[in-house]
């Protein structure tokens, strides 16, 4: 993940690393409580030039979103989620988390205060994008869209593809990625 002049990435031995993109040093590096088999993944890390957001959690009972500071690489704030966390987005006032059988949850993005959560009658969620006031997340075969400000459900359709994940909007189209294709809504 870009943020600025710096690459964020992980790695499977639980660590977080700022790279700087200049000279390709190591500017500092956060352990992060992950899933040691796994490691960090794709959507487990979003950033801008003041904080980097890190999902984490070492089992299936716990989970946690990090907020580390991206210039001198310490913690700001977690937010403890009852179960594993799969995706983290922002926009310019949230952080949107999903966990896997508990929802989506909206932060603050500067206090990690819970704004709102969403949960549907799916079981599993994977995935966020945001654009628009609009957070969208998949779940199994159906894809959410719901209101950033209120948590409210706008719509939702069902895909008949399993391991649905909002991948990019562009004028106007989000493009989902399913484990068998992609799919323009």
């Amino acid at each position: 993940v870009l943020g600025g002049k710096t690459v964020y990435s992980g790695d499977k031995r639980r660590e977080l690393y700022a790279i700087d993109t200049d000279n390709g040093e190591e500017k500092w590096r956060f352990d992060i409580d992950v899933d040691s088999d796994k490691g960090l993944r794709d959507g487990y890390i979003c950033a801008n030039k003041e904080t980097v957001y890190v999902c984490g959690g070492g089992s299936l009972l716990e989970g946690y979103l990090y907020a580390i500071d991206a210039v001198g690489g310490y913690k700001k704030w977690s937010f403890e989620i009852k179960d594993r966390v799969h995706s983290v987005t922002m926009d310019d006032e949230r952080v949107y988390c999903v966990s896997a059988e508990g929802g989506l949850y909206a932060l603050d993005r500067w206090s990690g205060d819970r704004l709102w959560h969403f949960k549907s009658d799916d079981v599993n969620y994977y995935s966020t994008t945001v654009s628009n006031e609009t957070v969208y997340v998949a779940g199994n075969s159906i894809l959410y869209a719901v209101n950033t400000t209120t948590g409210a459900e706008r719509w939702r359709t069902k895909i008949r593809m399993n391991g649905l994940q909002p991948s990019v909007i562009h004028d106007g189209i989000l493009y989902v990625k399913s484990w068998f294709g992609l799919i323009a809504v």
